[in-house]
C-alpha cells in the first residue's frame, strides 16, 4: 500500500528540531512511497539547504514551495489534493516519531478498509514531566466526544485522501482546522479509529500553552464552534455548555489553563 508523508515547515521552524525530526521519519520501519517537504512562507536558508541535499539524496522527496504563509489550514487544502496515494500520513517538523509508526497505522488501513482517519496516543514532554494524550479507540466513543473535544491527535494521523475530499478538505479554521475537519467526516459517516500506542513524541515549553489560551484564542475558538453551529453539527444545548465552559477556561491566567489541559488530556 503506497502513502504520501505530508511534512509542512515555516519562519518559526528550528533547524535543530527538524534535523532530529525528519530522522524520525527516514528511519520509519515502513518507508513512505513519498514525502511532501512543503514551505509555508519563507524558511530559514539552513532548513532550505537541508531539504534540498535530502532532495538530491532521495527521488521519493518533493519540495513544494509557498510564496507566502498561508496558515496550516490552507496549506492542508492545497497539499492533500497534490499528494500522488491515496493514504496521506501527517507529520510536525517539531516532533519525533516512532520508528514503527507508519507501520502501525499503514497495517491497519489495510486491514481496516471501512476506517478512514486513524491516529493514536501523543507523548507531550514540558520541563521533564510527561503527558499522554489518550484519546477514545472505536468510532463510537470518538463520536461520544466529538461536540466536547477533538477525538483525533493531528500530528499522530493518517487518513484517506478521497475521504477527506469527499468533506471538502481542511479549510482556513485557525487552531482548529483538523477539529472542523474531522466534525466534517463524522457528520457524513466516516469511520474513525485511535489505536492504542504512544507512536508520536513531541516537546513543548510554555509558549504551547499560552498560545491555546486568552482572548485571542478564545475568539479562535468561538469562530469555529459558530462555524459548526451554523451547519447543525451541534445543538444548542451542547453550544452553550461549550461557550460557558471555553470562555471561563481561555480567560484564566496560564497556570491554570496548564491544569486543566493536563487534566482533561492525560486520560481516555
Amino acid at each position: 500500500m503506497k502513502f504520501s508523508c505530508v511534512y509542512p515547515l515555516y519562519y518559526k521552524s528550528k533547524i535543530s528540531e527538524v534535523i532530529r525530526s525528519f530522522k524520525s521519519i527516514n528511519n520509519q520501519s515502513l518507508k513512505a512511497s513519498e514525502i511532501l517537504i512543503i514551505f509555508d512562507g519563507p524558511v530559514s536558508k539552513e532548513i532550505f539547504s537541508f531539504f534540498i541535499k535530502k532532495k538530491n539524496q532521495n527521488k521519493k522527496i518533493r519540495i513544494i514551495n509557498f510564496k507566502k504563509n498561508v496558515g496550516l489550514g490552507k496549506l492542508l487544502s492545497k497539499v492533500v489534493k497534490l499528494a500522488k496515494y491515496e493514504i496521506i500520513i501527517r507529520a510536525d517538523s517539531d516532533d519525533i516519531n516512532k520508528k514503527e509508526r507508519f507501520k502501525y497505522l499503514i497495517n491497519y488501513l489495510k486491514k481496516n478498509s471501512s476506517i478512514h482517519v486513524v491516529s493514536s496516543y501523543v507523548k507531550e514532554i514540558h520541563k521533564n514531566r510527561e503527558l499522554v494524550k489518550k484519546l477514545p479507540l472505536n468510532h463510537d466513543e470518538i463520536v461520544k466526544i466529538i461536540n466536547f473535544k477533538n477525538p483525533i491527535n493531528h500530528p499522530a494521523v493518517a487518513f484517506r485522501k478521497k475521504a477527506v475530499l469527499n468533506c471538502g478538505g481542511y479549510e482556513d479554521v485557525p487552531y482548529f482546522e483538523d477539529y472542523f475537519l474531522w466534525t466534517k467526516m463524522i457528520n457524513k459517516n466516516y469511520k474513525f479509529h485511535n489505536l492504542n500506542k504512544t507512536l508520536v513524541i513531541s516537546k513543548i515549553d510554555d509558549k504551547f500553552y499560552s498560545r491555546r489560551s486568552g482572548i485571542q484564542y478564545l475568539g479562535h475558538y468561538l469562530f469555529f464552534l459558530n462555524k459548526i453551529r451554523s451547519k447543525k453539527y451541534i445543538n444548542l444545548f451542547d453550544y452553550f455548555i461549550n461557550f460557558s465552559l471555553r470562555t471561563f477556561i481561555y480567560i484564566l491566567p496560564n497556570l491554570f489553563v496548564i491544569s486543566f489541559y493536563k487534566y482533561f488530556n492525560n486520560r481516555k
